[in-house]
């Protein structure tokens, strides 16, 4: 009966210790898994000039984004040079114009037509620029992901606005 009772409670003590080890370990994942969150998240100042950005641009987003059929309103991109990833052919053809289909185009986008999103304020479009001229392409949206002060939330937001070509 007495090696009865030794072997129960060298069983309880494993188990205990198990359990307590798991314990530790699901609090460091936990850990690990807030400050990679925390490291993701936008801080307060660019949250504040981000949505300053949003409410200035009330009604311009439209008229930036819009063109008529005959190309006589919103942005024409005969009128400008063509940005340093375009050439001038590039720049004439439809496919390339990125108020075609009233998508911005990750990947020829400038600043100002980045600042136009959601979301997007002056130092996360330069954010934006910065990140795809260190990887010299966007290939997938979801590379946005990569930026600093674009989370899932504000990439959910302007998704619908945006297209890699």
């Amino acid at each position: 009966m007495l090696t009865a009772v030794l072997i129960l409670t060298a069983a309880l003590c494993a188990s205990l210790t198990l359990l307590v080890q798991q314990g530790a370990n699901m609090a460091a994942l936990q850990d690990s898994t807030a400050s990679q969150t925390i490291a993701r998240l936008p801080d307060a100042s660019t949250d504040a000039q981000d949505r300053q950005a949003d409410e200035s641009s009330d009604g311009s987003e439209d008229e930036a984004t819009d063109s008529s059929p005959n190309g006589t309103s919103g942005t024409n991109s005969t009128d400008e040079p063509p940005t340093e990833n375009q050439t001038p052919s590039e720049s004439e053809t439809p496919d390339s114009n990125p108020t075609d289909d009233g998508l911005i185009d990750l990947n020829t986008a400038d600043a100002q037509e980045l600042d136009t999103l959601p979301g997007v304020g002056p130092a996360i479009a330069q954010r934006i620029l910065d990140h795809r001229a260190s990887i010299g392409r966007f290939t997938s949206v979801d590379q946005l992901l990569d930026v600093k002060g674009i989370g899932m939330k504000t990439l959910d937001k302007m998704r619908a606005q945006v297209t890699v070509r």
